[in-house]
């Protein structure tokens, strides 16, 4: 068998019968990321018929170790992502002759268009119009951890971690160069970068909707601080209209990374809900019912309760608001076995003495404080 440095020589210059056995056998000797690109660019090469005889004379050369039928899956996937190309290639250069050969028919030119990513709920893809799901469970775990960091590199290791949570394959990078050659053929060939040991999403965080909710709730933070409340008010009703399909980053859930980040943006969501509603109270535009439901959907979450206790009382509804200060301190002590906080007793305490400076308190410092 040759070695790498000529089997890359002779991929390069080969004709087609050599090229054949060399792919083979640098899949039989497990090429980096290199040798895979120029194995691909050969393969670029085929006509249709070619492709299908290279098919069968790739399989004959395979590793007979290789039960999984790994090797030949990924040269398989090498061959259709190029015929894909090619038929994309085409398409758009035909779309492209029906819009220039008429210049007064500007709209004849299609323009590709660039796909943004939902990880809030199910992992999707959505352009234009078109909205399509990844089928394979490794392919959305792989995706979905690029998507974490989009436009930064992601190393293989990490990727493993996310994809096989518990036993790994045998050979980790060949693995993952499978999975992710059949993201290419979803996202397009251009849409993964390989760097050394890693891969990377050709995205920015704007294009994902778990990071343009986070980039919204940070601005309406920071107008705030700025004394800006309507802004504030607005920014935040535009964050969660943008989650309403369910939980983030289903696809890696039970993994830590993942987890951590499904953590932290649940969290970042209940803020928002909460300095949202405390806006809303501070200029009579919430109703208590809504805010009673944002106190029973998350019932340890004391600020939202002092928010409840606090509009009842405005209300001029004592007695709920005393209720409703029993109920959370019976689920603290029940379920949880906590006492209330300190503000949740001064809360309390000042209802019961019908304290009337609250009813120039503000909303948001139950939130804020």
């Amino acid at each position: 068998m040759l070695n790498r440095r000529q089997r890359q020589m002779c991929i390069r210059d080969s004709n087609h019968l050599v090229g054949y056995t060399l792919t083979a056998q640098s899949l039989m000797a497990g090429q980096d990321d290199g040798e895979e690109q120029l194995i691909e660019q050969f393969i670029s090469q085929l006509d249709e018929v070619e492709h299908v005889h290279t098919i069968h004379h790739i399989h004959q050369h395979l590793d007979p170790g290789d039960t999984t039928g790994e090797s030949f899956e990924f040269v398989l996937d090498l061959i259709l992502d190029g015929l894909a190309r090619q038929k994309r290639a085409d398409s758009r250069a035909a779309r492209w002759r029906i819009g220039h050969n008429d210049s007064s028919r500007r709209r004849g030119r299609t323009m590709e268009v660039r796909p943004t990513f939902r990880v809030l709920g199910p992992l999707q893809i959505e352009r234009g119009s078109d909205i399509a799901s990844i089928g394979g469970l490794r392919e959305r775990a792989i995706l979905a951890g690029l998507l974490l960091t989009p436009g930064q590199a992601v190393t293989t290791d990490q990727l493993a971690d996310l994809a096989w949570p518990g036993t790994r394959p045998r050979d980790v990078p060949h693995a993952l160069r499978t999975h992710v050659m059949r993201l290419r053929r979803h996202l397009g060939p251009e849409a993964i970068m390989t760097t050394p040991g890693a891969y990377a999403l050709a995205a920015d965080p704007e294009d994902v909707d778990a990071h343009r909710f986070s980039s919204l709730a940070e601005s309406a933070n920071e107008e705030l601080w700025a004394d800006q409340p309507s802004r504030a008010e607005a920014t935040l009703a535009t964050a969660l209209d943008i989650w309403q399909r369910g939980d983030p980053w289903l696809d890696l859930a039970g993994t830590t990374v993942g987890d951590a980040a499904r953590a932290r943006l649940i969290e970042q969501r209940l803020e928002v809900e909460e300095r949202l509603a405390a806006l809303r109270l501070r200029r009579q535009r919430a109703r208590v019912d809504v805010v009673e439901k944002l106190a029973m959907e998350a019932p340890f979450r004391e600020h939202r309760w002092l928010l409840l206790m606090h509009a009842l009382f405005v209300a001029g509804q004592q007695p709920r608001a005393l209720r409703s200060s029993a109920t959370v301190r019976s689920r603290l002590q029940d379920e949880a076995g906590l006492e209330p906080e300190p503000p949740l007793r001064a809360m309390e305490h000042r209802i019961l003495e019908q304290d009337p400076t609250l009813l120039d308190l503000d909303p948001l410092e139950l939130v804020l404080g």
